[in-house]
This record gives structure tokens, C-alpha cells and sequence, in this order.
């Protein structure tokens, strides 16, 4: 393949849909980053466990759930395409996610941008990056 058709990985496409639509993660209304690290070897059931009685949020919602563990270098995504769960899990070939630290609260809501900045290794605020604003008139 030549240099120039090369082209990035796009973090926005996840996985098919059985009706073969992708579903990606701009489709995905909310995206839910659990401050504390936990355990990789948890599933689906223990982690949507978590979500519901720790995080204390609906799995079921149309949202993106986000969990490391304590070294950073594993993340697990869980998700409810509205007929099952689906389980994604990524491990750092090298280096860790900045994954936020927050004793306060035990999730934080994250919005795409920030994923991205995330699953490219970069903190999810940015002190560079424009803030993003949400005008109401004009």
C-alpha cells in the first residue's frame, strides 16, 4: 500500500450491529468514566453491577461506560446496544492512559472530544484546546 493512502484509526467506529450498521461512538449519547480503578477481570455482569450500585446510573441507557485499572494500562468499555452487552477492552502496547483522578466522585460524565483526547493518551482537559461553548441565541 502506498505511503499517502494511508489512513488513521478512527476511534468513533466501535463494532457492527447485527442489522449491520456500525455503532459509533458519536452515535452514543453519553459516555460515563469511572473515577476508581477496578478489577480487568470483571465481565459484563460484575461490571454492570458496578454501574448500577456504585455508580449508581442505569446500564441499560444509551451510554458509554469507561473503566481502567490501577496501573491505567488496561481499559474496559461496556456498552447496552438495546439487545445485549458488549465488552471492550483495550491494553496500552506502551505507556498508560491519563486516566482522571477524582477522590470526590466516584464517576464523571466525559464528552467525545475528551474520549478521544483519552484514547490517544492525552489527559482529557486540555489546557490548550478551545473550551467548548453552548449558545443558546445568537
Amino acid at each position: 500500500m502506498p505511503k499517502d493512502s494511508f489512513q488513521a484509526p478512527e476511534y468513533q467506529t466501535i463494532f457492527r450491529q447485527e442489522d449491520g450498521n456500525m455503532i459509533r461512538f458519536d452515535d452514543v449519547p453519553k459516555i460515563w468514566l469511572a473515577c476508581q480503578p477496578q478489577d480487568m477481570r470483571k465481565g459484563i455482569s460484575r461490571l454492570s453491577v458496578i454501574v448500577q450500585d456504585t455508580l449508581l446510573l442505569n446500564p441499560f441507557e444509551d451510554a458509554l461506560f469507561l473503566f481502567t485499572n490501577k496501573t491505567h494500562k488496561v481499559i474496559k468499555m461496556l456498552y447496552w446496544d438495546g439487545t445485549g452487552f458488549w465488552l471492550l477492552r483495550k491494553r496500552m502496547g506502551k505507556g498508560t492512559y491519563k486516566w482522571p483522578k477524582n477522590e470526590e466522585e466516584s464517576v464523571i460524565e466525559i464528552d467525545h472530544r475528551q474520549l478521544g483526547w483519552l484514547l490517544d493518551g492525552l489527559k482529557i482537559t486540555q489546557k490548550t484546546a478551545f473550551e467548548k461553548l453552548n449558545p443558546t441565541m445568537v
